[in-house]
């Protein structure tokens, strides 16, 4: 599990690679239907490093509270994988933008299925896809 400190918040991730894309896309689902209620706290992204992999083959899980993100991981299988800073930094803000959107909009808490960028967009450091 990695720890990353960013503005006295500490945030904490976990990310597994997958022999496929479908076993990736099986256990992202498979998390997201365990935790309809959203009480793990943290967000679940499915990925795939730019220039390595053909296909999403990442699920990569981050919060800013380490038994929680340490839950999520255990519910799925895959290979403890280390992602670069900047991947990490750019998930984070991701999730941080999303909880402040739907903070921002009375959303209760709970699970939401978030839009993403369409296939081939990157996710910047600040949380957005490129156009």
């Amino acid at each position: 599990m990695i720890e990353i400190t960013i503005a006295d918040t500490t945030w904490y991730g976990v990310s597994r690679v997958f022999p496929t894309g479908g076993e990736a896309r099986a256990a992202f689902v498979a998390l997201g239907q365990h935790d309809r209620d959203g009480s793990l706290n943290v967000g679940v992204y499915r990925h795939q490093r730019v220039g390595l992999d053909s296909e999403p083959v990442l699920v990569s899980i981050v919060g800013i509270e380490p038994e929680k993100v340490a839950a999520a991981a255990k519910l799925i299988e895959g290979e403890e994988v280390e992602q670069h800073p900047d991947t990490w930094l750019s998930l984070i803000a991701r999730r941080a933008r999303v909880v402040l959107d739907l903070y921002a909009t009375g959303a209760r808490s709970g699970h939401y299925e978030m839009p993403h960028g369409k296939e081939g967009e990157r996710l910047g450091p600040d949380g957005t896809f490129d156009a």
